[in-house]
Order: C-alpha cells, then structure tokens, then sequence
C-alpha cells in the first residue's frame, strides 16, 4: 500500500515553481501507483481547489523531452508502474502530466501552464525530501492545453456537502461529534447499499485528507460515525 498525505494548492503556478513550492514543506508533487490512489486524488480536488481550473500539475514529467519516447519520471523517483492517460495523450512537445479534475484522467501539457498542484509526502513529518529535480529546461511551444468539458448534475446540496446522483441526498461530515448538541438531531446517515457505501467512504477520506488527517487504516481514529452516537456507547 503507498500511504501518501497530499496538500492541495490554489496558486496556479508553473511545474518547477509548483515542484519547489512543494519542497519548502517537505513535499514533492505527488506520484501516482494505482487506481485507488488516483481516484482518491481527483475526489479531493473536486473539493479542494478553485472551479475555475479544470485540471492540476502531478509530479509527472517528460525527461527525455523525446515525442518517440518521452520517457515520463516522477519527481519522487518513484516507478512510473501507473498510469491513466486520457484517450490520444500524450501527444506533442508537453513535457509535463495534469489530471482532470472532472475524471481524474492525465494529459500532458506545456510545463509552463500555471495551475494549480497537489504535492504528496509520506505520513508523519515529511521532514526534508531529497530527490532529483524536474527539467531546469522549459521546452518552447506556444501550445496551450486543449478545453475540458466537464459535466455536473444539479443538485440543492449547501456548499461543502457531497450529493450522491443514485440517492438524491446530500451528505455533510465533520470532523467532531457532540452528544445533546440540537445541531446533530437530524444528523443520522444511514447507508443503503454497497454504491452508497463506497461513495461516504471516499467522500470521508476526502473530508479528513483536506483536513491534513492521514489515512492508513491502523487506528480506530480514522473510523467515522454514521447513525446514532449511542448506539455504539460514545459517550
């Protein structure tokens, strides 16, 4: 398993400022190595940065700067063992990989776009990362990347809550629970199928992962209440 904390950031920037940006802290722009992984980031995106992008920087770049073999390295140094391109990409003199926010597919695109990033480190204190740097050469091409069409079903969630199409409900978590508080009385989530299930499942890891809450499945910390805090006795 690649337990991985991200940091989402709204400043758009280009790819070596993003990468350096994510140093200071300890960081590198994040690696991708499943699936799992990728979709955990694209659903905290949705959540964390602006609408008015539609994609982010990943920690993805051409090193050899070769359109027959663009040989694409993490900045981590992590294997490039993953990956999940969108149909005809990559495609072009686009040195560097952005995720759609909107189906968390990868395309490349000019290094020197300014959007926004996510960095990633491991658990704990990252402490200082120390890995080889991106390119130092920006490739000159006056290519832009392409529009994205992204599509919402409408709903009347309130801002921050999740909405689930095959319910219609609206979901809202948080990150402490009071017994007797009036705001809770009609706080009590119930789950309804296996679709559901796992839609509050990411919803949840999206929620505490904004909240810098590191998920590795080793504490009862990182549960999450649905129902009536007493059923369970916490009290």
């Amino acid at each position: 398993m690649h337990f991985r904390c991200y940091r989402f950031f709204n400043d758009p920037s280009n790819f070596l400022t993003a990468d350096s940006y994510c140093r200071m802290y300890g960081y590198t722009l994040a690696s991708i190595h499943s699936m799992f992984e990728n979709n955990f980031i694209q659903k905290q995106a949705g959540l964390s940065l602006s609408m008015t992008y539609q994609s982010f920087f990943i920690g993805l770049y051409s090193s050899s700067m070769k359109t027959e073999n663009y040989n694409w390295t993490w900045t981590d140094e992590t294997p490039y063992d993953f990956w999940n391109w969108l149909s005809g990409d990559p495609t072009g003199t686009k040195w560097c990989a952005a995720m759609r926010i909107s189906d968390g597919k990868w395309h490349n695109v000019p290094c020197e776009s300014k959007l926004p990033f996510v960095c990633s480190a491991p658990p704990g204190n990252p402490g200082n990362v120390t890995t080889n740097p991106p390119p130092t050469t920006q490739p000159r091409t006056t290519t832009t990347p392409r529009p994205l069409i992204t599509t919402t079903e409408k709903h009347n969630c309130p801002r921050n809550w999740g909405f689930f199409p095959t319910t219609y409900d609206c979901y809202l978590l948080k990150p402490y629970y009071t017994l007797n508080n009036p705001d809770n009385q009609y706080c009590n989530g119930t789950i309804r199928s296996i679709e559901e299930n796992g839609y509050v499942r990411d919803f949840a890891a999206g929620f505490f992962a904004g909240l810098q809450v590191c998920f590795t499945g080793s504490t009862d910390n990182e549960m999450y209440l649905i129902g009536e805090a007493g059923i369970i006795g916490l009290i």
